[in-house]
């Protein structure tokens, strides 16, 4: 199950990453520290983007 969570993880953030780029591919692939967040409790179960990432995404792709 665990590597199955790190998976969805990682792929939340590179949305967001790609959000950030103006929906292109010219991003790296974010470095969560998910194992250490796991150990610590503190790997949230769902990815959240600020507020002004999202607004400004989606100006992006209108």
């Amino acid at each position: 199950a665990n590597t199955l969570d790190n998976v969805f993880t990682t792929l939340q953030a590179c949305m967001e990453s790609i959000m950030l780029a103006d929906g292109g591919n010219g991003y790296k692939i974010p470095h969560l520290s998910k194992g250490k967040l796991r150990r610590e409790g503190r790997l949230l179960e769902k990815y959240v983007c600020s507020k002004e990432e999202y607004v400004k995404a989606k100006s992006n792709f209108k």
